[in-house]
């Protein structure tokens, strides 16, 4: 699944000359040509054809971390038709079938994204678009969810990779028709599916309390249907009325296996210990490393199987109408409302988990899950601008939406107990252990074990609406400045409530554990309980904003606007949403003359929650600066430099498995440590381009992009390294083009990404990647 692509640095120079001796020969033969003279349209049938194609040959030689640059760039070696183009038009527009036709696509041969469009029209009569993309996902960033395991106790199965990958590949089409598009009464078709399919790596929790973080082979299988249907009717003057329905269908098929398996135990039976190590923490699972594969520790967490299938459908039909009017010079209206009404049904999600979770003792555990989820959206905005004068305006908004997703589940759940890897798990009856339920056949449980049996049913309720009210005056002071003020009101309404209801059974040994640890056993050592539980959650806040903006064009040629917004919110339903937000936006631009552009662009902004626990402060603050020249039809370029400031500052609760001493803990639980999870990043970024043509067939190209991250953050792992929060991206590039016929281009670029991380890299294989990508093509056209 991961191979490392290297070539040496030779072989990469030895292809470099090759290309630029050719690229030689026909910038010579260009210099010795009669005039170059442009391709006219060819005509065929009463239509005028346009013609290309460009086709190439890349070569890829990559340096370094070959899994990071796939994840970032997977531009491979091969034959590529990078771009082509069809378009036919008829000359009087009597077309037979059609009047254009346009058809366009790039990436195909094995490129990771590639995109074919087909345009088709007839006017008056109707117009027809066709889509189809092709995505190839690669993901294996070795820091994502990566534990990062320490070099004690030895030896530990290395994780080198991401515990969460992607190997897909993602199919989109998109097809729409739309019927007498210029008459009164329109009528709009549409049809797409986005079908995802194939390998991932997912890390994944199984079991409760302590449990086993593991790898799981997920095998993705996704299907999304779309139905469209729409008209519009322009029945009255200056008024268009649309009717929108869509049916929206989900299919999930994708299951879970174990994916890797690194030990045995002595009998030769695999295991797989999990990924995650901490210092300090239970028992080293190697217990003899000297085998191939090295010996798993039988009385250590670990699995020898594991398997999860859940298939899900989904439905979501949506019906909208909306509204556009003008009915005078003075008055602008517009009004829509949605509503939606859709379920979720999840029948038959069966896990079977068949190894060891230590803590307790549970040696398999089979889960059956059933899910009902509904979801119903209500949507309405409306708005309306009034001219008073042809210099003032007033326009006012509103905004509602409501959504509400009841649900209802039913999971059962048997487990069966043992101490070690090897021991065969007992199933409690009472001719293998009769009182005083002390044999050796009965199960083996621990103080934390969980239940023998779960039936758990729980109602689930979300409900959050939004009203929102934005009024705004609008005054030109004249033709060359004018600006607005407005106030903003938005009600955010917050209902959650959970109640569940689970029936427990708990079998002897030790059947006075867990939630029966207060109950008295059956005559069989049995202990059956029932326990109920409900949470509820209402929030209601209002916000309240005042925005304003001014814009000037003092002169022809510049012009500038300056835009204000505070906000203050009286609560908040997640920790990370401010309630009190400041920001400022500037913006401006120069034209001295005709050839040259100058701009610049400053976001500023702050935000703050005071809440007590919370004190979360932010900043995020961004500079642009950019610079167009084209003094001459031969050469021109550009420049721009960027600047982003990002702070972010909030009190967190983890859990540590060592609490330095005196360290400041949540809410008086020893187990959880109460610190602020900082995040600051500053990025500089340098953008420039070169175009000249240094012959009449001849242009020529050149660019760079440099990026550089410098930050900080909360690391609670000490042997985390900062990852991009710490890095720097170069990537010039250079390509030259030549006319060599009428109809003929040759082109060649070069492309070079560079990667690197400026900090330690971690007890994993290093993120940098030197990536050198040549391309020669041909472009033709007819």
């Amino acid at each position: 699944m991961r191979k490392r692509y290297n070539k040496s640095s030779q072989a990469f120079l030895f292809n470099l000359w090759i290309v630029a001796a050719i690229l030689c020969l026909p910038i010579v033969a260009v210099a010795q040509d009669a005039p170059y003279t442009p391709a006219t349209d060819q005509i065929w049938h009463n239509y005028t054809v346009k013609n290309n194609f460009t086709i190439g040959w890349r070569d890829n030689t990559v340096s370094g971390n070959d899994d990071v640059y796939r994840t970032f760039k997977d531009l491979r070696t091969g034959v590529r038709l990078l771009d082509q183009s069809l378009e036919l038009n008829s000359l009087d527009r009597k077309g037979l079938l059609f009047d254009r036709l346009t058809l366009n696509s790039f990436g195909f041969g094995g490129d990771p994204n590639a995109i074919a469009r087909l345009n088709v029209s007839k006017d008056k009569w109707y117009e027809f678009t066709a889509r189809f993309s092709r995505d190839l996902i690669y993901f294996d960033y070795n820091l994502l969810a990566n534990p990062l395991n320490p070099s004690s106790p030895t030896p530990l199965p290395a994780v080198n990779q991401s515990p969460n990958q992607w190997y897909t590949a993602r199919r989109m089409t998109d097809l729409d028709l739309t019927l007498k598009p210029l008459s009164g009464f329109t009528t709009r078709l549409g049809y797409s599916r986005n079908v995802e399919a194939g390998p991932s790596i997912s890390a994944f929790h199984i079991g409760q309390l302590s449990g086993l973080e593991t790898e799981t082979k997920q095998e993705v299988s996704t299907t999304f249907d779309h139905y469209r249907l729409g008209v519009d009717m322009r029945l009255i003057p200056k008024t268009n009325i649309s009717f929108d329905q869509s049916f929206q269908y989900f299919k999930n098929d994708s299951n879970w296996t174990l994916a890797n398996t690194p030990l045995q135990l002595t009998n030769g039976t695999a295991v797989d210990p999990g990924i995650d190590f901490p210092a300090g923490i239970g028992c080293n699972p190697v217990l003899n490393p000297l085998t191939t594969p090295a010996t798993a520790n039988p009385a250590c967490t670990g699995a020898l199987s594991y398997e999860r299938t859940a298939p899900s459908r989904s439905r979501w039909p949506m019906s909208t109408l909306s509204l556009q009017s003008r009915p005078n010079d003075r008055i602008e209206i517009s009004a829509q409302g949605m509503y939606s009404a859709g379920s979720t049904d999840l029948y038959n999600e069966n896990s079977l988990f068949n190894g060891l979770l230590s803590f307790g003792q549970e040696r398999t555990i089979q889960t059956s899950n059933s899910a009902h989820p509904h979801r119903v959206l209500v949507g309405n905005d409306e708005g309306i601008t009034f001219r008073f004068s042809r210099r003032l305006r007033l326009s006012d908004s509103f905004h509602f939406n409501a959504t509400r997703s009841p649900g209802l589940a039913h999971t059962i759940q048997t487990e069966f107990f043992g101490t070690t890897l090897n021991t065969t798990p007992e199933v409690f009856s009472t001719a293998t252990c009769p009182s005083p339920f002390t044999a050796v056949t009965c199960p083996q449980h621990g103080f934390f074990s969980p239940p023998d049996l779960t039936d758990l049913v729980s109602n689930n309720y979300y409900g959050l609406q939004e009203r929102m009210n934005f009024i705004q005056l609008q005054y030109d002071l004249s033709l060359h400045m004018g600006g607005s003020f407005g106030y903003r009101y938005r009600k955010r309404l917050l209902d959650v409530h959970t109640q569940w209801t689970a029936n427990e059974i708990f079998y002897p040994t030790f059947a006075m554990r867990g939630d029966c640890s207060s109950q008295t056993p059956d005559a069989n050592g049995v202990c059956n309980i029932q326990v109920n539980d409900s949470e509820s959650e209402h929030d209601d806040y209002d916000e309240h904003s005042l925005v304003a903006d001014l814009w000037a064009r003092p002169m022809e040629n510049m012009k500038g606007t300056i835009a204000f917004e505070w906000s203050h919110a009286d609560g908040t339903y997640t920790r990370i949403m401010p309630k009190q937000t400041i920001q400022l936006k500037l913006k401006g631009n120069y034209q001295p003359k005709k050839q040259f552009d100058l701009g610049y662009s400053v976001n500023l902004k702050q935000a703050t929650n005071d809440t007590t626990g919370i004190n979360g402060h932010q900043h995020d603050r961004n500079l642009v600066l950019h610079a167009a020249f084209t003094p001459e039809q031969k050469w021109g370029g550009n420049l721009e430099y960027s600047f982003s400031d990002v702070y972010s500052a909030i009190r967190i609760c983890y859990p540590d498995f060592a609490i330095p001493t005196n360290a400041l803990i949540c809410n008086n639980n020893a187990a959880y440590l109460d610190t602020t999870s900082l995040y600051t990043s500053h990025s500089h970024s340098v953008v420039g381009t070169l175009r000249f043509s240094p012959a009449k067939r001849v242009n020529a190209f050149a660019g760079v992009s440099y990026v550089h991250n410098d930050g900080d953050t909360l690391l609670t792992n000490v042997l985390d390294p900062f990852g991009t929060v710490r890095s720097v991206v170069f990537q010039p590039t250079a390509s030259v083009e030549v006319q060599l016929k009428e109809r003929v281009k040759w082109r060649t670029t070069y492309d070079y990404y560079g990667y690197g991380e400026n900090d330690n890299t971690g007890p994993v294989l290093p993120r940098n990647f030197h990536a050198h990508n040549l391309m020669v093509a041909l472009h033709y056209s007819y």
